[in-house]
């Protein structure tokens, strides 16, 4: 029972991360403002990984935000 558990909670979390990627890939190479749990990160976004999403910031630093870290983006 608990490698059912484990197989559902595992399937959520893709379909989720899924979703999350598929907006965001609206949003490339156009400026976004990101909220993390580590604070606020804003640039253009380049690119959307698998469980990443990478901006670039003003300063020409490149930034990767982890999908989990993610808390809303506008």
């Amino acid at each position: 029972m608990d490698e059912l558990l484990y197989f559902f909670h595992r399937l959520v979390c893709y379909f989720k991360k899924w979703s999350i990627r598929r907006l965001l890939k609206r949003f490339l190479l156009e400026q976004i403002t990101v909220e993390t749990s580590g604070g606020t990160v804003a640039g253009t976004l380049i690119g959307v990984g698998s469980d990443y999403i990478e901006l670039l910031e003003a300063t020409g630093d490149r930034v990767l935000v982890p999908l989990e870290s993610l808390d809303s983006f506008a």
